[in-house]
């Protein structure tokens, strides 16, 4: 299944411990560790106290667009879609500038196949000159261009990504990809090159790789990334694609 990646919120703990067998601090830093244990339990798949720790942040900071916008991602993660959206749109009612909360709303949207409303979120996230995590952004924004089939404006959004994170996985393979469709064997390869410097290998970048060698007459290659195929990914759609080439 296809999904877009989150812009994680980034939080450090004060430093000493749990809030209950700290010493007294300031309101303001007992919302943040609060929220910064929510964050890490939620990264830890322990939903339960993510939502423990979210709740207690949010009796401090009722209007916090942090804290609605980390529930969004919980919810959406326990498969409560609705509750997920109510808590974005939440996220973004209290702070409509958060390239963070745009990004993982959109992804939200995307996941549910709302690829042009996802299309709208991201393309506003993309606008923030100043976001760390716009590479991200762009490389969401080019998938979700490619289930909309507008690939001239996947292959400029996923330039993008890699203009501003030339290790940027996904973007790396889906342009490789997009250019293999085009014929440009050269500039894909190139590609392909580079994601495999810096990635684990996918279905789709194995799939990808094995078309290239038939390209490039390399037979020992793509034997490789065939087994490769079989092995890791079997139930995927690429290596029914490869069984069906390869005349299994």
């Amino acid at each position: 299944m296809t999904r877009l990646l989150p812009v994680l919120i980034a939080l450090t703990l004060l430093a000493g411990c749990d809030s209950a067998s700290r010493p007294k601090v300031d309101e303001d830093q007992v919302y943040q560790d609060y929220l910064a244990l929510g964050a890490a339990y939620m990264r830890a798949g322990e939903y339960q106290r993510a939502k423990t720790n979210l709740n207690r942040a949010q009796e401090l900071e009722p209007r916090s667009p942090q804290v609605h916008g980390l529930f969004g991602l919980l919810f959406q993660l326990e498969g409560e879609t609705g509750l997920a959206e109510d808590h974005f749109r939440q996220a973004l009612r209290y702070d409509p500038d958060s390239t963070r909360t745009r990004n993982n709303f959109g992804a939200f949207l995307f996941d549910e196949g709302r690829y042009a409303e996802a299309v709208e979120h991201l393309e506003t996230a993309a606008d923030d000159l100043y976001s760390p995590g716009r590479s991200q952004v762009f490389e969401n924004l080019g998938v979700s261009y490619l289930h909309l089939d507008r690939a001239d404006e996947a292959s400029r959004a996923f330039e993008r990504a890699i203009d501003l994170n030339p290790s940027q996985p996904r973007a790396l393979i889906e342009l490789a990809d997009i250019r293999f469709g085009n014929r440009n064997y050269v500039g894909a390869r190139e590609l392909f090159s580079r994601f495999l410097q810096g990635s684990d290998q996918t279905s789709r970048s194995l799939w990808l790789g094995i078309r290239l060698a038939r390209i490039f007459g390399e037979s020992d290659q793509e034997a490789s990334y065939g087994l490769m195929l079989r092995n890791i990914f079997p139930a995927s759609d690429e290596y029914a694609q490869y069984r069906e080439t390869a005349g299994e």
